[in-house]
């Protein structure tokens, strides 16, 4: 076959196919946009990572990079991959030719371009020896995160002529752009690392290269103008996605420079600690641990932290990771109120819920069009945005088995990632924490982690993911800043000048669970006056126990809030707690009872006058012990004169719901402390308290049986993380190559799947007007207005309570299952937020109560 020939059938080779773009133009745009996502764009810093581990320059990097982006869809110039475009002029072309073959099941075009690369880069001598090759090429064929379980190719097999031919196609197409783009003939020193960053990148590279900016782009151009017009679209792109290069501030060199509201004569004593410690320009921690009390400065002293940090390591941004959606929508915007003082891009907003505010949708002509779709909208561009606030779920996936873990940690990369509330996350969640914290150190990506309330074992546990050894740490030290780095020992600095004392009285009362009683007293308190919080452990206790103060105390105002109403009205009632109750005191009332769970434990900046809770582990009882009086310009009442908590606890040793959300070793032990004191003194009694609890020798033998069995739990939870986590960062291999075949979940949709919390199984519902349901598609299918709307309306709800593919409406409607933007939600129709069933059981979603059920909503009895 002649070369003109070959030329012939090279151009008719697509990639694309509505509409067309020849398979190497596609390639050499990836390539192109891989390399503009790291000379111009967010990535920059992962070029610096990149040549820690390759003996290249910066140039040589691009290069080698955005060849490694080109080739990624070398696998689709097989028969298998064009035979789908049956029908299309390309497709003639080769069909005329006898290149194309009827069989294209099963094909997966990336798992054959590994393979072949592999085969290509053997013959030319590139890429070290058989293993070597094997884990680069194995970057190629995990692009798509698919299963690697399909035989390789089919068609064709053994030496027939064609097979032939199409090797020479592909020996051309990788020459084409081995010669485009020169790579230097060169492996990694740390393979993981490398492969990571690189599958991150050209994941995206391709993403961007298969969306509407390249869609319209001429099929006939030269190389030439292929080249300038990607890095012309790329500018583009970068700009109005404010994804551009941004290096960091080297001004910011003091404390004031970042926070100008806060004099240094104002600055409390953690600030200047930490900004003492970060003054030596040479001081390289790769994290830091700030530990302090509730309302003395620690959002502010971490952010400042991780400026300093990201001068000293190159990053562009960071990542703020919360506990829940709530602390994460509020702490954005404190974010951005500080990002538009530096005339910074605004942080992106990430979590379950986010999306809702995402802009127009964009289409994707690429395999994962649907993961592409959610992947660079605004929600999900905030791992690779400069800026980003969110769940600590979001990071957390980089290090698990789900599926563009990969692009997680390369956004990550990019910046500082801060943990706030680190105490607040249980075993299974630390121990993906812990693996997390191994491969930022890898990666040299900065953490600062927060905390009121760490536990000794828990920090020797986070500090052991850098270089330490055991018992190197001071739990006594507290307030306390302490310094992990990747070379030497950690520096532990005790938080300087005095800190303010705050003496909260405490009074034990046997209620726990007694809803009327506990409203009785509520109306005791409630004749003083002021803002009162009731703080329950359960939705059905805060449901209760509202519905009971609401009986006593019909007229009084007060507020429902817990996790159970849908998205929009728990945004309403968070957004109404903060308007009165935080630093704005002209819109606090005079009195006010909220009653409410864990979401207002942590991170939302709430001050109550008096506080009622529910007994839970000494830790977070001190967590809620800071939404106290916390703001000392706060006018209290006549009649509360200093701040009291009452804590309810059992009468016996019967621990109700709440021994099913806490260990009873723990509550039995809080109970303990807390019978031994009339008031707690923060911040110096946290320390003391915290070790006591979780530290402390059994004391009797009902008390180690309990203590082993604690420790047996955290184990099972630690051991049912590690089966989620990717392995341990390794030098001399690639964890996403061989081995595990079935490393990705099969239902890993980004977060509506990912398992980073050990807990019940959960299925989100909405219901909507009957009028609006009989309009939905069969296909389950809407645009993203309305799938706005209808998420709006949704609630999460435990799925051992209802199971709505099982259920049947009273007129007979079954539920409607979203797919696409709505995938994983049932809809139910219903009138005022109320749908009836069959069976006779029925689901509310009240205004004043969230989600109420009455019921077997497990399945259909009419049926049975």
């Amino acid at each position: 076959m002649d070369e003109e020939l070959y030329q012939s059938l090279q151009d008719s080779i697509w990639a694309k196919s509505d509409p067309y773009k020849p398979l190497w133009m596609h390639l050499l745009e990836t390539g192109v946009a891989a390399q503009s996502l790291l000379k111009d764009g967010s990535f920059r810093p992962l070029a610096a990572e990149l040549q820690r581990y390759l003996p290249l320059d910066e140039q040589q990097v691009y290069r080698w990079v955005g060849y490694m982006a080109a080739v990624h869809d070398i696998g689709k110039a097989f028969p298998a991959f064009q035979q789908q475009a049956e029908g299309s002029k390309s497709a003639a072309v080769l069909k005329q030719a006898g290149l194309l073959c009827p069989d294209a099941k099963g094909f997966r075009h990336e798992v054959y371009g590994e393979e072949k690369l592999y085969r290509l880069w053997k013959e030319q001598g590139l890429f070290g020896g058989m293993r070597e090759r094997h884990r680069m090429a194995a970057v190629i064929g995990r692009h798509h995160q698919g299963k690697h379980e399909t035989p390789l190719s089919r068609g064709y097999g053994g030496k027939d002529s064609r097979e032939k031919i199409w090797t020479r196609l592909q020996m051309k197409l990788e020459k084409q752009m081995r010669e485009i783009f020169q790579p230097e003939n060169v492996l990694p020193s740390h393979y993981d690392a490398v492969c990571m960053l690189l599958l991150g990148i050209i994941v995206t590279a391709d993403w961007i290269a298969s969306g509407d900016e390249f869609a319209d782009l001429s099929a006939g151009r030269t190389v030439e103008q292929v080249i300038a017009d990607t890095e012309r679209v790329m500018r583009r792109f970068l700009q109005q996605n404010h994804l551009c290069h941004h290096p960091p501030r080297t001004e910011i060199d003091c404390f004031t420079k970042l926070w100008p509201q806060i004099p240094a004569v104002g600055m409390r004593p953690l600030q200047k600690t930490i900004e003492a410690a970060l003054a030596d320009e040479k001081e390289m921690p790769l994290a830091v641990i700030l530990e302090a009390p509730m309302g003395c400065g620690k959002t502010e002293a971490g952010l400042y932290a991780a400026c300093r940090l990201a001068q000293r390591w190159g990053k562009e941004g960071f990542y703020v990771a919360l506990p829940t959606s709530a602390t994460a929508n509020q702490m954005v915007g404190r974010m951005n109120a500080m990002l538009a003082g530096l005339n910074d891009p605004q942080a992106k907003l990430m979590h379950g819920m986010a999306w809702l505010h995402d802009e127009a949708e964009r289409s994707f002509q690429t395999e994962d069009a649907g993961v592409a779709e959610l992947w660079t909208s605004p929600m999900r561009r905030g791992l690779i945005s400069p800026f980003a606030v969110g769940t600590i779920d979001q990071v957390m996936m980089a290090t698990m088995k789900v599926k563009y873990g990969c692009l997680r940690l390369a956004g990550l990369a990019q910046k500082v990632l801060i943990i706030d509330e680190l105490h607040s996350y249980d075993a299974y969640m630390s121990s993906i924490i812990e693996k997390l914290l191994c491969w930022c150190r890898v990666l040299h990506i900065p953490v600062v982690m927060l905390s009121a309330t760490l536990p000794a074992s828990s920090k020797e546990k986070f500090a052991a993911c850098y270089a330490y050894e055991e018992g190197l740490l001071d739990s006594a030290t507290y307030p306390a800043v302490t310094l992990l780095y990747d070379d030497k020992m950690p520096r532990q600095i005790a938080v300087a000048g005095g800190q303010a004392e705050t003496k909260v009285t405490i009074d034990c009362q046997p209620l726990l669970g007694d809803t009327d009683k506990i409203a009785e007293l509520v109306e005791q308190k409630a004749a003083v006056g002021g803002c009162t919080c009731v703080l329950v452990n359960t939705v059905k206790e805060a449901q209760d126990t509202y519905q009971s103060i609401r009986k006593r105390l019909p007229e009084y105002p007060a507020i429902l809030f817990h996790a159970r109403f849908h998205a929009k009205r728990r945004n309403e009632i968070e957004q109404e707690c903060l308007e009165k109750l935080s630093t704005d005191k002209k819109k606090r009332p005079q009195k006010l009872i909220v009653v409410a769970t864990q979401v207002v434990e942590q991170s939302l900046d709430l001050d109550f006058d008096y506080m009622i809770s529910a007994i839970c582990p000494i830790d977070l009882l001190l967590q809620r012990m800071g939404r106290l009086w916390r703001h000392k310009d706060t006018l209290r009442p006549p009649g509360i004169d200093s701040p009291h908590m009452t804590v309810l606890v059992p009468n016996d040793d019967d621990y109700g719901s709440t021994g099913f959300v806490y260990y009873e070793l723990l509550l039995q032990r809080t109970k303990e402390e807390l019978h031994k004191l009339t008031e707690i003194c923060l911040p110096r009694d946290i320390p003391i308290l915290v070790q006591r609890v979780y530290e402390g020798a059994p004391t009797t033998e009902e008390q180690l049986e309990a203590w082993m069995s604690y420790g047996m739990d955290k184990e099972v939870k630690e051991g049912a993380a590690k089966i989620k986590e990717l392995p341990l960062p390794m030098t001399d291999a690639f964890c996403l190559y061989g081995g595990d075949e079935d490393i990705f979940s099969d239902n890993e949709v980004d977060f509506m799947a990912a398992k980073t919390r050990l807990g019940e199984a959960s299925v989100r519902i909405a219901v909507i007007p009957h009028e609006e349901f009989e309009c939905l598609p069969a296909n389950g299918k809407v645009r993203r207005k309305q799938a706005k709307e209808i998420l709006g309306r949704s609630v999460s709800a435990a799925a051992k309570n209802i199971q709505p593919e099982k259920l049947t409406c009273r007129n007979g409607e079954k539920a409607w299952k979203g797919e696409g933007l709505l995938q994983g939600l049932f809809v139910f129709p219903g009138d005022d937020g109320r749908c009836e069933f069959a069976n006779g059981s029925w689901l509310e979603l009240n205004h004043e109560y969230g989600l109420l059920m009455d019921g077997d909503l497990t399945f259909d009895k009419s049926k049975n």
